[in-house]
């Protein structure tokens, strides 16, 4: 069979890009327990826009977050990644792998996102090596020049502004061609302030406010991280944010979980005097 040339092929990052462009909210479950593919059918069913394994603060291996990405990608259905700090190589190797983007943490300064940039970016933009065949275009057969094309609007890169630092230089930053997305890491954010917690905090908002400032001014789209209060939220969004990092899988399912057995003891168990719920004793 003939190779097939990869322009009508569904690029998963361009799905989560048409959102931001359209000023549409983009939610995205964090990943942090699961390890197989199946997150990616929840995080889809649950009417997630998109999933990012957090592999800065799990045990999630490579090969584990190579399996969720490629079945996300299978499902035409956006799974990022967060490595951790400067971990360059492994973004390349993740982008290989299927990722439809790397979200970069502690980004300081401009320098440090165009080093992102380099690593998950090809020529003249970037500095990444290719790899031959992509399973992005489905390993179909290729002209370079489409391939480099593709495989660049493939990889959607989000860079963390998560100190006073970043905040300082967040109008450099914004101004580095190659990252999309500006995300606000609200709770490292407040704790390197001296304010853990205070997410609502006047310093918190401020942040915000300054940071949908700089992108607007250079085109670059905002996200929220770190936050589950919906006031937040809504306020935080009403600055422009088109991303949030709505929680992750372990946090969910424990939340759910304790409200199941909750209803289940207050419905089923007997209460103390050995009469059932809702029944009076007589």
């Amino acid at each position: 069979m003939e190779g097939r040339t990869s322009p009508g092929y569904d690029i998963p990052a361009d799905r989560l890009r048409r959102k931001i462009g359209n000023s549409e909210l983009s939610v995205c479950l964090r990943v942090l327990a699961h390890r197989t593919g199946e997150i990616a059918h929840i995080a889809r069913a649950s009417g997630f826009d998109a999933l990012y394994v957090d592999m800065e603060h799990s045990a999630i291996s490579p090969h584990q977050v190579a399996e969720i990405c490629s079945v996300a990608l299978a499902m035409h259905f956006p799974a990022l990644v967060r490595v951790p700090e400067e971990a360059s190589s492994l973004a390349t190797i993740l982008l290989d792998a299927g990722a439809a983007g790397i979200i970069l943490p502690h980004i300081e300064n401009a320098e440090s996102a165009r080093k992102a940039v380099a690593a998950c970016k090809f020529p003249p933009l970037g500095a990444r090596s290719i790899s031959g065949a992509a399973i992005h275009l489905h390993y179909a057969d290729t002209p370079l020049e489409q391939m480099i094309d593709a495989l660049n609007r493939a990889a959607f890169l989000a860079v963390m502004l998560e100190s006073r630092v970043a905040l300082a230089n967040a109008d450099a930053i914004a101004q580095v061609e190659g990252p999309e997305l500006l995300l606000v890491g609200t709770s490292d954010l407040c704790i390197e302030m001296g304010i853990p917690g205070q997410h609502g905090h006047p310093a918190i908002e401020e942040a915000y406010r300054h940071v949908a400032k700089v992108c607007k001014a250079h085109g670059k789209a905002f996200g929220i991280a770190g936050i589950g209060d919906r006031n937040l939220i809504a306020k935080y969004a009403a600055l422009g944010a088109t991303f949030v990092s709505a929680g992750s899988d372990h946090a969910m399912l424990l939340d759910a979980a304790r409200q199941r057995v909750k209803v289940l003891r207050d419905v089923v168990a007997p209460s103390s005097n050995g009469t059932q719920p809702g029944h009076a004793a007589g």
